[in-house]
């Protein structure tokens, strides 16, 4: 996720202030620690409901 040139990955994770709704979306997945176990998952589950 690290080396993906137009990801938004890293805005998410950043206290700086930033245009992406980053509170709701990291609601999605509960918190911070969740958002970044989805995204280094192996293999992707696509059943994921938001």
């Amino acid at each position: 996720m690290n080396d993906w040139t137009y990801s938004s990955y890293q805005t998410y994770l950043t206290d700086k202030k930033t245009k992406v709704a980053k509170e709701k979306v990291l609601n999605w997945f509960g918190n911070t620690k969740e958002f970044k176990n989805f995204h280094t998952r192996e293999k992707f589950d696509t059943s994921f409901d938001l």
